[in-house]
């Protein structure tokens, strides 16, 4: 795993431009969500279980 050293200026202009570029990342891999990915997830956060509206609430989150 590659690890990142903090160099006052140089670290900015890096993440910065990793942040410009970070919206071409394939949905599930960092920051970025689908409802396939959230609504699975947030059921175990709320301990609910979501059952046969699993996959309606997948449709209307990827709708938003």
């Amino acid at each position: 795993m590659a690890q990142m050293s903090w160099a006052p200026f140089v670290t900015f202009w890096q993440v910065s431009a990793d942040m410009l570029v970070s919206n071409e990342v394939p949905g599930g891999y960092g920051h970025r969500y689908f409802g396939a990915e959230m609504v699975p997830a947030w059921a175990k956060v709320l301990d609910v279980d979501p059952g046969s509206r699993e996959d309606a609430i997948i449709d209307a989150v990827g709708r938003r």
